[in-house]
């Protein structure tokens, strides 16, 4: 058993690894908002009231809606002995402005028909892990704890396990997708149950494909094709090798894994990032720098990309779907750009051991310190939400920004429904793979992208001269380091 103080850097530790602007518009996120209000005005029609299911019942999926999400459809009475409880579910603020409403009003229809207390706390996705943390050592807070990526590992000795809940769940969605299977499971225990995967693609002008005479790469060697040819045409591709949240780890890692290279091996323990693979992919990396990446990258945050690519300053670059919803006019706040039609999009290309990408993932654990009534009416709500009559509704007005926990959600009638340039985004969960493939991850995998060590690895080599084999010894020493303390 870690002591408490190990406990608390390893928590806080891991509360950079959440990926903020590499999914959003901007480098912050909305205002947080404490209640449960009803959706606004201007947001899709919110959740008619529902009645709860009965623990452990089963509902089908609703037909996906072409347009808006249908309400759910009322099921049976929760069970009365959870009346009088509270439910505190603390989480980030969605990038979709009309997802939180939405969600809110179910939550707040569900504590209606059940008696019990409900409140859906957002804040930014930065200050989640610290409150987590907090939280667990005071022994008092929210019930449910929505956490991102490797959290589950940091928090788990804190955390319920959830084994039963999540087994029960994971049918409704086929079969749950590795990368948050893997996030959500300790030890082979669920710590959270999986809740969603929001996917990465790069956004691309078609036009200035054309123009530069190129195709989508099917193969990082495709993609190196394109970044000298769009940079001939004064379109460069733009990628940050900063120590950035999402654009730059979402990029590097999978190019990582992409040609064999892995942080360690299958037993979780043993290093083995200095290898021939790992030096490959860097050597790779500094080529596609050399060869005509925007250099002004180099520096970003997560919100650089976006606004280079809004400004029609680049012609690609890796991020969620909210750089093509600003683009096209679908965030309800920005008229669409006169070239909105030229946007596509298309995932990470192969590597010579595959094609593989890392994502932002959610799940849903519920903390030690919740006891009695309140843990019961806390495991209640996330069965009640996770039922695809209430899930479904709330998926489908994201209009492909999330993929789903797993692979029922890649055959929803929705993607009929959206513009071609988000099709791309229909399997992105299937190749989607956590920190610390191809072994089971730990606190210490956390460590290591919180420092960054994987991200300065490539740019050492890159951007500031270091012989790739020599970067990669120094991230092997790093990694030592950590995984021995």
């Amino acid at each position: 058993m870690r002591s408490r103080r190990d406990f608390l850097k390893g928590a806080i530790g891991g509360s950079v690894v959440l990926l903020l602007a590499a999914c959003g518009p901007s480098s912050s996120q909305p205002a947080p908002a404490t209640s449960a209000p009803a959706a606004a005005p201007t947001s899709p029609p919110a959740a008619k009231p529902t009645t709860a299911p009965a623990a452990g019942a089963a509902t089908s999926a609703p037909a996906a809606a072409a347009t808006q999400p249908a309400a759910a459809k009322p099921t049976t009475a929760a069970p009365a002995n959870i009346g009088g409880a509270e439910v505190n579910l603390l989480q980030w603020n969605h990038f979709i402005p009309t997802a939180d409403p939405f969600f809110k009003q179910q939550a707040d229809d569900w504590g209606k028909q059940t008696g019990v207390n409900v409140t859906v706390e957002t804040i930014n996705a930065n200050d989640l892990v610290a409150r987590f943390t907090a939280a667990i050592q005071g022994q008092s807070g929210p019930t449910i704890f929505q956490m991102q990526y490797l959290a589950p590992h940091s928090l788990a000795e804190g955390l319920y396990d959830l084994s039963d809940l999540a087994n029960e769940i994971q049918p409704k969605y086929g079969k749950f997708y590795d990368q948050v299977n893997t996030s959500a499971t300790v030890d082979g225990k669920y710590r959270g149950v999986p809740y969603a995967i929001f996917g990465n693609a790069f956004v691309y002008r078609k036009d200035y494909f054309q123009q530069a005479g190129v195709q989508v790469p099917q193969t990082w060697d495709d993609f190196d094709n394109v970044v000298k040819a769009v940079a001939g045409i004064g379109k460069p591709v733009g990628q940050t090798f900063a120590q950035t949240f999402g654009d730059a780890p979402t990029f590097f890692y999978p190019l990582l894994w992409s040609f064999g290279g892995k942080e360690v091996q299958d037993d979780g323990k043993t290093i083995a990032i200095n290898s021939k693979e790992t030096v490959d992919a860097v050597t790779f990396a500094k080529k596609l720098w050399d060869d005509g990446l925007d250099h002004r990258a180099a520096s970003w945050d997560d919100s650089g990309n976006n606004t280079a690519f809004l400004a029609d300053e680049i012609s690609a670059t890796l991020n969620g779907a909210s750089i093509y919803f600003v683009g096209a006019g679908l965030d309800g706040k920005t008229p669409p750009k006169p070239w909105a039609d030229q946007m596509d999009h298309f995932l990470p290309p192969k590597g010579p051991a595959g094609q593989l990408a890392w994502f932002l993932d959610h799940t849903h654990g519920i903390p030690t310190y919740v006891t009695g009534k309140n843990l019961d009416a806390s495991k209640e709500f996330i069965r009640w939400f996770m039922d695809p009559a209430q899930y479904d509704p709330w998926f489908e007005l994201q209009k492909g920004y999330t993929v789903g926990p797993g692979d029922r959600m890649a055959q929803s009638k929705m993607w009929d429904s959206l513009p071609a340039a988000l099709k791309p985004f229909q399997n992105a969960g299937k190749i989607a793979r956590a920190l610390g493939y191809s072994g089971q991850p730990t606190a210490a995998t956390n460590e290591v992208f919180a420092k960054y060590v994987i991200v300065n690895m490539f740019a050492r080599a890159a951007v500031q001269g270091m012989s790739p084999a020599d970067s990669v010894a120094q991230a092997e020493a790093e990694m030592k380091q950590i995984y021995s303390s």
